[in-house]
């Protein structure tokens, strides 16, 4: 018992110098002298220029595929009307090979459906996330001219100024940084 108490004395001995000494190194601020800046990253997520455009490419690629998907659904409609037409005749054998066919070319049709709207998905985060990642950048950059403390996202304030709100200025900034983002649907 006495040599725990031995340890956890040498231990405190140790540990408190060192953390006098980090608290005294670390330069204390004035609250009130912290620079502090608000942005509204859904503004920007949403109407900056390379938003806008990735949601073009978005809904221009939509429409391609929906074309394509309009096809695949018209070829199962005709096979599905042949099906009908070989089950009203009662021919049974072709009627069970036909259906086979069917079932096969439905299941085709979902699994290309499906990889379609996976190539969307993959195309749209990767956009939007060179997006966020160019509005990081913008933003530090801005924040290192200007000597922000602190950039507090618009979402988490309630209240905020006009003079401290900077998504304009950062909306600006991204414009003329990167007013496209290519999205690759592969």
């Amino acid at each position: 018992m006495k040599h725990l108490f031995l340890i956890a004395m040498l231990c405190g001995f140790f540990v408190l110098p060192v953390h006098a000494e980090e608290e005294s190194a670390a330069p204390v601020k004035d609250p009130h002298q912290v620079r502090l800046a608000v942005l509204d990253v859904n503004v920007l997520l949403r109407d900056s220029d390379a938003a806008k455009h990735i949601q073009k490419q978005m809904e221009d690629k939509r429409d391609d595929f929906q074309k394509d998907i309009n096809k695949l659904e018209e070829k199962l409609q005709k096979m599905e009307g042949e099906l009908i037409e070989l089950h009203q005749k009662e021919d049974a054998e072709g009627f069970a090979e036909q259906k086979k066919e069917y079932e096969a070319e439905m299941t085709e049709t979902r699994k290309k459906v499906a990889e379609l709207r996976a190539r969307l998905d993959r195309g749209y985060s990767a956009g939007m996330a060179e997006l966020r990642q160019t509005i990081l950048e913008v933003v530090a950059d801005l924040s290192d001219e200007e000597k922000y403390d602190l950039v507090i996202s618009r979402q988490e304030v309630v209240i905020v100024s006009k003079e401290i709100d900077i998504t304009e200025r950062v909306m600006d900034l991204l414009n003329d940084e990167k007013s496209k983002i290519k999205l690759s649907f592969k």
